[in-house]
């Protein structure tokens, strides 16, 4: 298969464009040649949405064993860039070792003790953190409060709990953190309890408080907001899993939806 007349760089695009449409698409590109097979595998792991126990032992099995005679140039799992995990059970040890270019990775609160224990030194990529429920107080205890379990979260910019976290947030451990998101504990809770979250972490530029789905904000995104430039409101996604395939897709993340929230409201 050639292109004699498009510059490689356009060629690129195109076969980026095609792998990005859906995995049927990016299989079938696999099947052209090898130089297009190197492209659409790039895409085909570039993001991995791991719902369910199958699908997670199926992942691991392909980076630990691609099942052809001559190895990948590039280890499969250097080009996962985000990862989903909505299961439990799998060995996220494995992962974690096998992908070590992550900059996004959402997880449920429940396997943050053994992101920090197994990840240390090996996500100089990381950026997003994304926890998607909420996690027993011993498992946040543990995960919080042992100094040997910092050095995944040195990198993070962007903390995201989809619940309450239910110890206070190490955020001196997080020196790069310019962007968190927690739901509000109550619509009567005054925007002063939130002053010692932003004092904390200088580099702080926004803080999002999400309220449940349905419940009126407006006034509270206009209260928050005038107490501190920083401080945002606005209403939390009924599914955050869906939102996070969204944010992934180049779609509006919690941060965006937050700054055109109180737009619209002034």
């Amino acid at each position: 298969m050639s292109f004699p007349e498009l510059p490689y760089d356009i060629v690129e695009c195109i076969l980026i464009h095609a792998a990005s449409s859906g995995s049927s698409a990016t299989l079938t590109l696999c099947q052209v040649a090898a130089w297009v097979r190197t492209i659409a595998v790039r895409e085909l792991f570039h993001t991995v949405v791991l719902d369910s126990y199958p699908k997670h032992i199926a992942f691991l099995g392909r980076l630990a064993g691609p099942g052809t005679a001559t190895p990948p140039a590039i280890p499969l799992g250097h080009h996962v860039r985000h990862v989903l995990v909505h299961s439990n059970g799998a060995d996220m040890y494995a992962m974690y070792q096998l992908c070590p270019f992550l900059e996004t990775l959402a997880i449920p609160a429940s396997r943050l003790v053994g992101f920090s224990t197994s990840a240390p030194r090996v996500f100089p990529k990381l950026r997003s953190l994304t926890v998607l429920t909420a996690g027993p107080s011993s498992i946040t205890d543990a995960l919080w409060t042992n100094p040997a379990r910092v050095l995944p979260y040195t990198t993070l910019t962007h903390l995201r709990f989809c619940a309450l976290p239910v110890n206070p947030l190490p955020l001196e451990r997080m020196p790069q953190l310019t962007h968190l998101a927690l739901p509000l504990a109550g619509l009567d809770t005054p925007p002063e309890e939130h002053d010692a979250l932003v004092q904390r972490c200088p580099a702080l530029l926004m803080l999002v408080l999400t309220t449940e789905p349905g419940v009126p904000c407006a006034a509270l995104a206009s209260v928050f907001s005038v107490h501190n430039t920083r401080m945002y409101v606005c209403p939390y996604p009924e599914d955050p899993v869906a939102e996070w395939r969204r944010e992934i897709d180049s779609g509006p993340d919690i941060w965006e939806r937050a700054a055109q929230f109180r737009n619209s409201q002034s």
